[in-house]
Order: C-alpha cells, then structure tokens, then sequence
C-alpha cells in the first residue's frame, strides 16, 4: 500500500460509508477516551493510600534520576507511529482500541487490588500531555504502580503491528523506557516486567486475526 493522503482519504470514506461500522468505531473511541481519562482521575483521587514499599534489586542499583522529557518523548513517539501506521487500517485500529481500553481497566482494577506505595527516592513523572486533560495528574499520580502504563501500552502496539521496522523501534523504546521508569523511581521492576504479559492478553483477546 502507498501511504499517501489520497490513499487515506479514499479509505476512511469507503470504510465510513458502512454506517453500521461507522457509529461503532465512534462510539468506541468515544469509549476508549472517556474511560482512560475518568480512571485516571479514580486513580489520583486515591493517591494517599497507604501500600507496600518493595525492596527491588534493580532500583537498588541505579541512583535516582529524572528523565522525565526522555519518557515523555520515547513514549508518545511510539504512540505517534503506531497511529501513523494504523490510520491506514481502519477496523484494525478499531479492535485495537477495544484492547487498549481492556488493558487500562485491567490495570485499574489491579492498581486498587495490589496497594503499592510509591518507591522510596521517587521522582515524580511530568506527562505535559497527560496534565492538559487531568489536571495537576503529574504529581498526583505517584501510586499507579502495577503494572506500568507506559510499557504495556507500548508492548500492546509491538504485538499489533506486523511491520518489523515498528516492532523494532517500538520494541526499543520499550525497553528504554522501561528502564528510565525504574531508574527514576516511578515504577518497581515488577511492573515493568509484568506489563508485557496484559499487553499480550489485550492483543490476543481483542486484536489478534481480526480486522
């Protein structure tokens, strides 16, 4: 396929033309957005909850650091690729969708089910983007902990996309993020290892040989 904007537009108009696929993919982006942003409101609203403090090999040795703008950024390149790519596969990204939302509820449900306190010597992490939808988020979400947002969401888009060139680089900045995510505190080495694994369940359960 030639990823062109004429390519695009022809797409997204005959796939708009069934009504029927239509009102399901809005009503579930409509649904993927709003549920994202309420849980992440419930989460922060519960930030002062006690938990357990994990005593990880890992975070032991590496000293704190902020690398914030290297996550934020390592990130939202993934999710900006994997959008670029699948724009141009409408029912696609529509499952795919329905597995991200799956994910974030997974990850709610265990994040109250698993009571996790913040490492010790965290370093809160800024998300500009995150913070101009739920305010003051950056530096309320400090209990999020199993398992991690960010690589599993990541991992979920290695394991949709078939292109090895984006599996490699997402698989990259998976691994790097991860790492920075310890390393700065803002997760155990338990949620970063664990996250694939969910991801892997959205995908098949959702995503895999459909579309």
């Amino acid at each position: 396929m030639q990823y062109t904007l004429q390519n695009l537009k022809t797409i997204w108009t005959n796939v708009l033309e069934e009504k029927d696929f239509a009102r399901r993919f809005y009503i579930n982006f409509a649904f993927c957005f709003v549920t994202y942003i309420a849980f992440a409101q419930l989460v922060a609203m519960n930030k002062d909850r006690p938990g357990v403090v994990l005593n990880d090999v890992v975070q032991n040795m590496l000293p704190p650091h902020n690398f914030s703008p290297f996550i934020f950024l390592l990130t939202y390149s993934g999710i900006v690729l994997f959008l670029r790519y699948f724009i141009y596969y409408p029912k696609v990204l529509y499952y795919a969708f329905q597995g991200f939302t799956a994910i974030f509820i997974v990850r709610t449900i265990l994040i109250f089910l698993i009571p996790l306190a913040a490492p010790l010597g965290q370093i809160v992490l800024v998300d500009p983007f995150l913070d101009c939808f739920v305010p003051g988020s950056s530096s309320e979400l400090t209990n999020d902990l199993f398992f991690s947002g960010h690589v599993s969401d990541l991992s979920f888009f290695i394991f949709c996309s078939p292109e090895k060139w984006l599996k490699y680089w997402l698989t990259g900045t998976a691994c790097i993020v991860g790492l920075l995510l310890i390393w700065q505190r803002v997760h155990y080495s338990a949620d970063v290892f664990a996250a694939p694994f969910f991801a892997y369940w959205g995908y098949v359960v959702f995503v895999k040989n459909r579309g």
